[in-house]
């Protein structure tokens, strides 16, 4: 019982259908090599994901930075607050110094709550 013959992919000679390797160039018809290992693997360039990576990395920040925009004047308050009582804090300051610091965030409070209504997070003493 004879088996048909195909070309070989390579060579385009006749060879039998069950063949692993071409008779004529010595092909192996598995791996696509003379001598039977597989092909090597084609190394995909570096260049584009050095390239890219920043630029993406830079185009998200930039869209953060346009969506976030500066802070409204109530947040800038806050912070004035915030910033004020460490300066009452600061056990380096004469207590004279310390006192007038702390009268002049009481009346930041004051003129926050008056402004923005109270806040139950706020330090007020």
């Amino acid at each position: 019982m004879d088996a048909p013959d195909k070309n070989c992919p390579f060579c385009a000679e006749p060879i039998k259908a069950e063949a692993i390797r071409c008779k004529h160039c010595q092909v192996s018809l598995l791996t696509g090599t003379a001598d039977g290992a597989p092909p090597p693997k084609s190394k995909k360039p570096i260049w584009p994901w050095i390239i890219l990576t920043p630029l993406l990395i830079l185009g998200t920040l930039m869209v953060v930075g346009a969506m976030s925009g500066p802070p409204d004047e109530k947040t800038k308050a806050r912070s004035a607050i915030d910033l004020c009582w460490k300066g009452v804090d600061d056990e380096l300051q004469s207590l004279s110094t310390r006192r007038f610091v702390r009268g002049t965030c009481q009346m930041m409070v004051e003129k926050y709550e008056t402004k923005y209504g109270r806040s139950p997070t706020l330090r007020r003493e």
